[in-house]
């Protein structure tokens, strides 16, 4: 693996403010169109918007110093999947779910939500395979 911006390492570094920037600059880069950071008030579970092969999709951003994501950030991303009309929902982490967020992941998907788990090794290898990679960023401090 190639060092980046979404290297596991710089993201606990980084804190959750750059932790949602730099997912967002990794779906532009992976090919996700209409990409919109709606992180803060009233954003319904959602922190980021974007759309993919005709796909809508909504991602919580959930940055943590250390243990793992609870359950309450696959029910934000459910909650933001109803209110945007995602077909797709990703809980993007630093580190990695909880067994009781696995579960209710997979109790959804029974009723057709799809949402899904993007640790810091997922980032990492979805950069690693992207071909546009070759095209640094350079990011500024």
């Amino acid at each position: 693996m190639t060092e980046s911006y979404v290297d596991p390492k710089l993201l606990i570094l980084g804190g959750p403010d750059r932790f949602t920037r730099q997912a967002e600059r990794l779906l532009g880069q992976l090919g996700y169109t209409d990409v919109a950071n709606i992180d803060g008030a009233g954003d319904k579970g959602g922190d980021l918007l974007a759309t993919i092969a005709g796909t809508q999709w909504v991602f919580q951003c959930k940055w943590q110093r250390r243990g793992s994501v609870p359950q309450a950030g696959v029910n934000e991303v459910s909650e933001a999947m109803d209110y945007y009309h995602a077909e797709r929902g990703v809980v993007i982490t630093n580190l990695v779910p909880s067994h009781d967020a696995d579960s209710r992941r997979q109790a959804l998907a029974r009723i057709g939500q799809h949402i899904d788990f993007w640790t810091g090794t997922d980032l990492m290898q979805l950069w690693d395979q992207n071909p546009d990679r070759g095209t640094r960023i350079r990011l500024r401090d």
